[in-house]
């Protein structure tokens, strides 16, 4: 069985991103990373970054090399990176905006986690070091 890895970084768009740009990003992290058996979120919150990849080590380096050369965005910043026994986000998910319920639907992988009006996940109470991060993110990006 091939070992799972996870990484976590953080860093910032050099404008702000549009929610056409953000979901040309997500549909296309979808498709690459399903190929490559990688899982995550990725969060966007007035122009920061939070990204949590899980995967096998050799497509998470690959992803790694590309995503630091995407001249989209400056300030990479690897939180965490290390050897895992289970996938903490077995899909695919965004935050970036607060859509309506019919909007959220519509689109694989969206998440309304970044809306501060929204209560927090059931899987954000449990003590797992990267739902700690993530809550953190989502409380000072307010």
């Amino acid at each position: 069985m091939v070992p799972l890895y996870t990484l976590i970084y953080v860093s910032s768009a050099f404008q702000k991103m549009s929610e056409p740009e953000l979901l040309e990003i997500l549909e296309k992290s979808r498709l690459n990373n399903s190929q490559r058996n990688i899982t995550g979120m990725l969060l966007y919150h007035d122009g920061n970054f939070l990204q949590i990849l899980e995967g096998p080590k050799n497509a998470l380096q690959q992803l790694r090399a590309t995503i630091e050369a995407d001249p989209r965005h400056k300030d990479f910043l690897v939180l965490f990176e290390r050897e895992v026994k289970e996938r903490a986000f077995p899909d695919w998910s965004m935050g970036f905006r607060v859509l309506n319920a019919d909007d959220i639907k519509e689109i694989p992988g969206f998440s309304d986690f970044m809306n501060p009006d929204t209560e927090k996940p059931d899987y954000m109470k449990t003590p797992n070091y990267i739902y700690k991060m993530l809550d953190w993110f989502r409380e000072n990006s307010r």
